[in-house]
């Protein structure tokens, strides 16, 4: 089991190292990003830490191929799960460029700039939605219109005709009987 030794090696490894850091919820990095999964972290049978989510997704772009060992394949039964109940809860800490007055003003800065655009991409969309609509409505009013008027005129063709038809006009040939031809009015059929 050189395998199994080599995880248990790294992992091993990894614990006294986060057992010399004061907080080892913390510790985790993930290797394809260098970041900390804060609710995902896993270890791969290589060893590894990352994060659950953009491994799996790495794993799917490269069909199932372990990143770090390209000799062998890797599927999600195979990841150990790191996360613990205080990691989940545990904000991320703030980088230490982020604890000056500086340099939290201008993060508040930039993120009011990042509202600001917002808003006015929303209301853009919101403009331009209301043009649609408005136009969606005046397009629909006409069609409306047009229905209605060729209703009336529907209605005032069929008076016009019960009118004509009551004042003695010509016997009128109804729709389900076919007119007759001349072969069946000689009682004569040509085969």
């Amino acid at each position: 089991l050189p395998h199994n030794s080599n995880i248990l090696l790294r992992t091993n490894t990894n614990r006294s190292t986060m057992a010399s850091n004061s907080n080892a919820s913390q510790t985790f990095t993930c290797a394809l990003t260098g970041l900390t999964p804060l609710t995902d972290a896993v270890v791969t049978p290589s060893g590894y830490i990352c994060s659950r989510k953009l491994l799996l997704t790495k794993l799917s772009e490269n069909g199932g191929m372990d990143p770090f060992d390209t000799s062998r394949t890797l599927d999600e039964s195979t990841l150990v799960d790191l996360t613990s109940s205080s990691a989940a809860a545990a904000a991320p800490p703030r980088p230490p460029t982020a604890t000056s007055l500086p340099s939290l003003l201008t993060q508040i800065s930039s993120e009011f700039d990042t509202v600001l655009l917002e808003l006015y991409d929303t209301r853009k969309a919101l403009e331009e939605t209301r043009r649609e609509l408005s136009s969606a409505l005046y397009q629909n009013d006409a069609a409306v219109r047009v229905v209605a008027r060729l209703v009336r005129e529907r209605d005032e063709a069929r008076a016009a005709l019960e009118e004509f038809l009551a004042k003695g006009g010509p016997a009128v040939v109804t729709a389900t009987t076919p007119p007759a031809t001349n072969e069946e009015q000689d009682g004569t059929k040509r085969n």
